[in-house]
C-alpha cells in the first residue's frame, strides 16, 4: 500500500522522506527559493482550499459569529473563575482582537487538515511532542510566532491529534520567537510624559491621554501647541509597563478548559486550543494586571485615545477596560479601512471605540472623520533621483485572519509573488527600481532572496539610510502593491503614484467601488500588475504629462476626500472634538 505523507509546514526536518508520496497541505510548505526542487512525482500539492473570495468571505463572517458567541461564553467563565461580575466589552477590550486573530487561525487550521482528510483519507503526518508546545506571553509574541513554521506546526499538531489521524511524534526541539518586548520609550518621549503630566495636575481637572505610538509623525513644535492650547488638558503616555513587573499566578488552565462547552466539532477543538495557547498576560497575569490598573490613579484619565495601543500594549488594554465612564477614541492607524469588504481589524476596533476617527469614509454611527496628523505635509518635495520607489508588501506563508487585503495564505501567497515578478519582468529595464520593506519586517530577507533569485539588473534594494519620507519626497514615482498607508501617504503629498492590486477587484465595499473604479479609469490602480509596468513604460519619461492632468488629478483628489483626507487646521479641529467630548462626559 503506498504510504502519503502530508507535510503542513515547511520544517523538512519534521517530514518522513521514506513516504511514497509528500502531499504539501498549502503553498506554506515551500521555502521559495527550494521550489524547484518540489518539482518531482513524489510531491503532491493539494489545491487551494480558500480559492475564491466567496469562501473567504463565508470564512470571514463565521469567524465573527463564532467569535461572538466566545466572546459571551468567557465573560462568563472568566467572571467564574476570578470570581468577578465584568461585562463582554470589559474583556474584549483586554484579550478581544488576540480571540478574534486566534478564531480565524484555528478555523483555516481545522478546515485545511479536514479538506486533505477528504481527498487523502489514509494519510499521516507528523505532530509536535505536547511536552515542547509553547504559549506565547503576549499578543505581540504571538504575532511573531503565527506566521512562522514552529507555532504553525503547533497548532496544527492540536488538530490532527484531535482528529485521530495518523500521525509520528516528533521528538526534536522546535524553535519559538520569545522575549518579543516592546521598545523602550525615548528619553524625549518619557520627558514629554512627564512634563505633560505634571502641567496637567498643577492646571486641570480634566484629562485626555494621548498614546504617542502611531502619532510618531507629530513634530514637537506641534505637540507644545497641543498642549498650550488645550490648556494641558492633554497628557502623552506611551504606557510603558514592563510586564516583569507584573506576578504570575498559579492557574491551573485545565480549570479554563474544563468550564468552555461545546456547540460542535470545531468548537471543542477551539475551546482546547485557546486553554492551551490564550497568551499568559490573559490568563496568569490577569489578576494582577486588573489590580495594578484599578490603583493607577496617575493614569485615570476621561478620555484615552489612541491609534494603535488598544492591540499592542497589554497595560493599556487593562486600563481602558477598567475605567468604564472614560471614552475610548481610535484613530485608523493605516489603509484598508472603509476600502474593503473585509478589513479584520476595523471590525473588531469599531466595536470596542466609543468613536473610532477614520481618514473621511463612514458608515456607522460611531464612526466619523477626524484629520490625521500624519497627512498634514511636513516635508517638501525634492528633486527626484530619477528612480521608481517600490514600497512592497510583505505576504506572510500562513494565513492568520480572513482579510480583504487581496493576498494571504494558501496559494495567494504564491500568487503576490508571481504577480510582483510579473510585473519587474514587463517593466523596461533601463528604468532603475529601488525596492523598500518595512526595516523591522520579519520576513524582509526571505522577501530580499525572492527577488534576488530572478535576477533583475535594475533592481536594488532600499538602504535605509534616508526615511521613508525622504526616499518618498525624492523619487520619481512611487509604486506599490496594496492600497495601504504608504498609498495613502503618497497620494496626499501628491506623489506620481501606481498602486497594482490584481486580487482587489472582488474586495471592494460597497461605499468604495465608485473610488477606486476612478483610480483605475485614471491609470493610478491597476488590477493586473503587467498592465501596470507598460503603463510606466509608457510615460516614465513624461510623467508629469499623465500625473498633472486634470482629470488624473481630480480623481486623486476625490479618492483622498474620502479615504485620506488631511486638514492644515488638524491641531483645531482635535481641541475642538475633546471639548466637545468632555464636555459630554460631564453632563453625563
Amino acid at each position: 500500500m503506498e504510504k502519503v505523507y502530508l507535510a503542513t509546514t515547511a520544517l523538512e526536518e519534521t517530514w518522513d522522506n521514506n513516504a511514497d508520496k509528500i502531499v504539501f497541505l498549502g503553498s506554506q510548505c515551500k521555502l521559495y527559493p527550494k521550489r524547484e526542487s518540489y518539482k518531482s512525482d513524489k510531491y503532491i500539492d493539494l489545491q487551494p482550499l480558500w480559492d475564491s473570495q466567496e469562501k473567504i468571505e463565508k470564512a470571514a463572517f463565521e469567524c465573527q459569529e463564532i467569535f461572538e458567541k466566545k466572546l459571551t461564553q468567557m465573560t462568563k467563565v472568566y467572571n467564574e473563575i476570578f470570581d468577578i461580575d465584568e461585562d463582554e466589552l470589559y474583556y474584549n477590550k483586554i484579550f478581544g482582537y488576540w480571540l478574534l486573530d486566534f478564531i480565524n487561525n484555528m478555523y483555516d487550521k481545522y478546515y485545511s487538515i479536514k479538506y486533505a482528510k477528504s481527498i487523502y483519507s489514509d494519510f499521516y503526518t507528523s505532530v509536535l511532542n505536547e511536552n515542547k508546545y509553547f504559549v506565547p506571553h503576549d499578543y505581540n509574541e504571538y504575532v511573531m510566532n503565527s506566521i512562522d513554521d514552529a507555532y504553525s506546526f503547533q497548532l496544527y499538531s492540536m488538530v490532527v491529534r484531535f482528529l485521530n489521524i495518523s500521525n509520528v511524534t516528533i521528538e526534536s526541539k522546535v524553535n519559538f520567537y520569545q522575549n518579543v518586548l516592546k521598545k523602550n520609550n525615548s528619553t524625549k518621549q518619557k520627558i514629554l510624559s512627564i512634563f505633560s503630566s505634571g502641567m496637567n495636575f498643577l492646571f486641570q481637572k480634566k484629562k485626555i491621554i494621548i498614546t504617542v505610538p502611531g502619532f510618531n509623525d507629530i513634530t514637537i513644535k506641534e505637540i507644545i501647541v497641543l498642549l498650550i492650547k488645550s490648556k494641558f488638558k492633554i497628557v502623552f503616555d506611551n504606557f510603558d509597563i514592563q510586564d516583569s513587573y507584573f506576578k504570575k499566578s498559579n492557574l491551573e488552565r485545565n480549570q479554563l478548559r474544563n468550564l468552555l462547552n461545546d456547540f460542535d466539532e470545531f468548537d471543542e477543538i477551539l475551546n482546547e486550543a485557546i486553554s492551551m495557547n490564550i497568551p499568559k498576560v490573559y490568563y496568569e497575569y490577569f489578576l494582577h494586571y486588573r489590580e495594578i490598573v484599578k490603583s493607577d490613579k496617575k493614569r485615570e484619565s476621561n478620555v484615552y485615545f489612541t491609534s494603535n495601543a488598544h492591540y499592542s500594549s497589554t497595560y493599556f488594554m487593562y486600563k481602558v477596560a477598567a475605567e468604564k465612564k472614560s471614552k475610548l477614541l481610535i484613530m485608523q492607524h493605516g489603509g484598508g479601512y472603509g476600502i474593503y469588504k473585509l478589513n479584520f481589524g476595523q471590525y473588531w476596533e469599531v466595536k470596542i471605540a466609543d468613536i473610532f476617527y477614520s481618514f473621511g469614509w463612514n458608515n456607522k454611527s460611531n464612526i466619523k472623520y477626524l484629520s490625521p496628523s500624519k497627512f498634514v505635509k511636513k516635508y517638501f518635495r525634492k528633486d527626484n533621483d530619477n528612480q521608481i520607489l517600490y514600497i512592497s508588501n510583505t505576504v506572510s506563508r500562513y494565513l492568520r485572519h480572513f482579510n480583504g487585503y487581496g493576498f494571504f495564505g494558501d496559494g495567494l501567497e504564491e500568487l503576490y509573488i508571481n504577480e510582483r515578478i510579473r510585473f519587474l519582468n514587463t517593466l523596461n529595464k533601463k528604468i532603475d527600481i529601488k525596492i523598500r520593506m518595512f526595516p523591522s519586517d520579519h520576513y524582509k530577507l526571505y522577501e530580499k532572496q525572492r527577488i534576488e533569485i530572478n535576477n533583475f539588473s535594475n533592481v536594488y534594494f532600499d538602504d535605509y539610510q534616508k526615511s521613508f519620507y525622504e526616499s518618498l519626497l525624492s523619487c520619481k514615482l512611487h509604486v506599490t502593491d496594496i492600497t495601504m498607508t504608504t498609498f495613502l501617504e503618497a497620494l496626499v503629498f501628491n506623489i506620481p503614484t501606481i498602486c497594482f492590486c490584481p486580487n482587489l477587484n472582488n474586495n471592494m465595499s460597497d461605499d468604495s467601488k465608485y473610488f477606486l473604479e476612478l483610480l483605475i479609469k485614471n491609470n493610478i490602480l491597476f488590477l493586473d500588475s503587467k498592465k501596470a509596468a507598460e503603463h510606466i513604460n509608457i510615460i516614465y519619461n513624461n510623467i508629469d504629462s499623465w500625473w498633472q492632468s486634470t482629470e488624473v488629478q481630480n480623481a486623486k483628489d476625490k479618492f483622498c476626500f474620502q479615504y485620506a483626507r488631511n486638514s492644515e487646521n488638524w491641531v483645531d479641529e482635535w481641541l475642538k472634538e475633546f471639548n466637545n467630548i468632555l464636555d459630554e462626559n460631564a453632563r453625563d
